[in-house]
């Protein structure tokens, strides 16, 4: 079951998830095991983990018994991008194609003059 975190980030985005268990959706004390990644802007890669270990469990689920069985006792709620934010930011923001936008600020901000081509 997909869903939506309660609150948005601080500059108004959604952070959404998926729950996977035997009994998707029901608050019945059963523990959760959760999973997220994207913590840090610039790790793309860190979503990938998350989202191969959901398609594993929900492709599994019904077919492998201790897949099955686990699903059964707990709740797995995975959140592969919890810094959304940051995550856009760092894929939307380029100087001259290159990416250097976060080098340009941290710099300038140290007095250094960061020259653009």
């Amino acid at each position: 079951m997909a869903m939506k975190l309660h609150h948005k980030t601080l500059e108004g985005r959604r952070v959404f998830g998926v729950e996977i268990s035997a009994r998707v959706g029901r608050n019945d004390g059963r523990p959760t095991f959760y999973v997220d990644g994207v913590h840090h802007a610039r790790e793309w890669p860190a979503a990938e983990y998350p989202m191969i270990f959901a398609h594993y469990l929900a492709e599994r689920f019904g077919r492998n018994r201790r897949v099955t069985s686990l699903l059964k006792r707990l709740r797995v709620v995975i959140v592969p991008v919890v810094n959304v934010d940051g995550f856009d930011y760092s894929r939307e923001s380029f100087v001259d194609g290159q990416g250097l936008d976060w080098a340009y600020a941290a710099t300038s901000a140290l007095g250094y003059k960061f020259e653009h081509g």
